[in-house]
């Protein structure tokens, strides 16, 4: 489950570091829930690139979340789409 933050940046380089305390937002989805994970969209060397804060098996989230995770890496991916364009 991601979980909502003042400062996004912040709260996945202390969950990176271990020093935030889990968290279940929604509630616990089943024994294998490990709670509240912060994500990192970025790119590199010319790719889309997705860091977890921590080990993911997997991961849920609400509709809204879900949207602005994908316009996210729509985002990220256009930009890289026009900077290669640009490189020809």
């Amino acid at each position: 489950m991601t979980t909502p933050h003042e400062n996004l940046e912040e709260g996945f380089e202390k969950q990176k570091a271990g020093a935030l305390p889990r968290e279940w937002p929604a509630g616990r989805m089943g024994a294998d829930d490990d709670g509240a994970i912060y994500v990192k969209v970025s790119t590199d060397a010319g790719k889309v690139k997705i860091e977890f804060a921590e080990p993911v098996v997997w991961f849920a989230m609400p509709p809204e979340l879900a949207i602005g995770l994908g316009k996210s890496l729509l985002s990220k991916a256009l930009a890289l789409m026009v900077e290669a364009r640009d490189k020809k």
